[in-house]
C-alpha cells in the first residue's frame, strides 16, 4: 500500500449561498478520487491546458488509443506586444484513463451527454475566457459569478495549480450532495467537513 496522501476538497454548489471543505487522509492516487466522484452514467471529458501538456505526448495518447481532440486559441505575450498560438487538449472519455498530471490546473468535466468538441470549446471560452486565471479564480473561491454549465446535470473539477490533492468541485446542489455523500462512505481517515 501506498503512503497516505492529506487532500483537500472544496465544494461549490450553483444555488446555495455556502461553500464546503473537505479535509482527509487516503490511500488512494488522486486519479482514483476523481475515478470515485465520478456518479452513475456519467463519462467524464479531460480538458488539458496547452502548457500542461508535457506529461504525455500525442504519439503516446494515440498508443494508447485515447481519443482527443485540439483546441486552438490565441495567447497574448507578456506585454501583448505579439500573440501565439496555444493547443489545448480535450480528452474524450475513456473508462480508466487519466491524464498522468504533476502540476497545473486540469478541468475534469463529468456529464451524462455526448459532448461536441465545438461545443465544449464554446463554453469554456465563454466561462474561462482567461484560461488560467479564471479556473484559478474558481477555484479559490474568488469568483462570485455562478458559472453556466454546458448541462444542468453537468458538474466539473478544477485542480489546484501547485497542489494536485486539492479539487475545487463545482455542480448544482443535488449533484453535489450525491458526491458529499460519496465522500461521507468512502474508506477515507480523518474526515472533516466544514461549512464557510
Amino acid at each position: 500500500m501506498s503512503n497516505s496522501e492529506t487532500y483537500i476538497v472544496h465544494l461549490y454548489s450553483q444555488e446555495r449561498n455556502k461553500k464546503i471543505r473537505l479535509d482527509f487522509s487516503s490511500q488512494k492516487v488522486a486519479s482514483e478520487l476523481i475515478d470515485l466522484l465520478k456518479l452513475s452514467d456519467y463519462n467524464i471529458y479531460q480538458f488539458i491546458l496547452g502548457e500542461n501538456r508535457y506529461s504525455m505526448t500525442e504519439s503516446q495518447l494515440n498508443e494508447m488509443e485515447n481519443k482527443y481532440e485540439l483546441l486552438k486559441r490565441q495567447k497574448k505575450s507578456l506585454f501583448g506586444l505579439c500573440k501565439k498560438t496555444i493547443l489545448d487538449l480535450l480528452i474524450l472519455p475513456k473508462s480508466g484513463f487519466y491524464f498522468p498530471y504533476k502540476f497545473g490546473n486540469y478541468l475534469y468535466l463529468f456529464t451524462k451527454k455526448l459532448i461536441v468538441p465545438a461545443d465544449f470549446e464554446s463554453w469554456i471560452n465563454i466561462e474561462f475566457p482567461n484560461r488560467f486565471e479564471d479556473f484559478d479564480k474558481v477555484f479559490a473561491g474568488l469568483n462570485s459569478d455562478p458559472i453556466n454549465l454546458l448541462d444542468n446535470e453537468d458538474y466539473f473539477i478544477i485542480t489546484n495549480y501547485d497542489y494536485q490533492t486539492e479539487f475545487g468541485i463545482i455542480g448544482k446542489s443535488k449533484t453535489i450532495d450525491l458526491i458529499l455523500d460519496t465522500f461521507r462512505k468512502a474508506e477515507i481517515k480523518d474526515f472533516e467537513e466544514k461549512i464557510y
